[in-house]
């Protein structure tokens, strides 16, 4: 799975710096205009300030954003359930058009 790279700079920078690139390996992600990013001591200490109140409040916003949990089938492990079963019955062009369609 490839990684995810952040990619700082003006529009203009960006746009130069994705158009050298192949457009299908990219995803461009909007962020607000207000969202301000800290460097991480200073965030580490905001969330050290934050009182109880203000946990709970980002538990609930947390939990509110999570999907709902699936039971896990009777006779399988949470292992089983996550990794599931390489079916192995797959051409190598399949495989390699999975991978293509995921990248």
């Amino acid at each position: 799975m490839p990684q995810i790279q952040v990619i700082e700079g003006t529009g203009e920078e960006l746009i130069r710096h994705l158009t050298e690139r192949s457009r299908q390996r990219f995803r461009l992600i909007s962020l607000p205009e207000d969202n301000v990013f800290q460097p991480f001591d200073k965030a580490f200490a905001a969330a050290q300030r934050r009182t109880p109140d203000e946990i709970a409040a980002a538990r609930a916003r947390a939990i509110a954003a999570s999907p709902i949990p699936r039971e896990i089938p009777r006779g399988k492990t949470l292992a089983e359930v996550v990794m599931g079963a390489w079916p192995g019955t797959e051409s190598d062009e399949q495989i390699q058009a999975a991978l293509e369609k995921l990248s």
